[in-house]
């Protein structure tokens, strides 16, 4: 009876055969392959928590940089639209119409800011400094 080390092309005994080096380095590189299959997941894991924590959206932060900007209307109201998309938890605000915004179940101050943005934004008349402090000072206070 023959030892199973001694069987031809089975030199998994002999660690210096041309085979066993081969099976060794197949088993690295799925050894490799698996534990980077394994750390991939868990740090996508982690970015998917990173993200979640970043998609908050901080909306102060958002209006003192958007405060000297030349569109300031137009990011505010979008800004706005966001902020009412959040707390309300209607969607679409931002797309829609006038119309469709005055009809829906707001509190009448988050209706007034909104009109009032919507409005001068698309008059035809530049704003003034004062406007727009004034709208400003009004969308601080309500995303503080």
């Amino acid at each position: 009876m023959q030892d199973i080390f001694e069987f031809e092309g089975f030199f998994l005994g002999n660690f210096f055969e041309l085979n066993s080096f081969f099976i060794i380095f197949l088993f690295l590189i799925l050894l490799f392959f698996f534990k980077f299959i394994f750390l991939y997941r868990k740090k996508t894991k982690k970015s998917y928590l990173k993200n979640d924590i970043t998609l908050e959206k901080d909306f102060l932060y958002e209006l003192k940089n958007i405060e000297n900007d030349e569109n300031f209307l137009e990011k505010s109201l979008s800004l706005l639209a966001e902020f009412l998309e959040k707390n309300t938890g209607i969607k679409n605000i931002s797309n829609m119409s006038f119309k469709e915004f005055e009809n829906l179940d707001l509190k009448q101050n988050y209706k007034d800011i909104f009109k009032e943005i919507y409005f001068k934004k698309y008059r035809l008349i530049s704003l003034k400094n004062e406007e727009k402090q004034e709208i400003f000072d009004k969308l601080k206070k309500l995303f503080s």
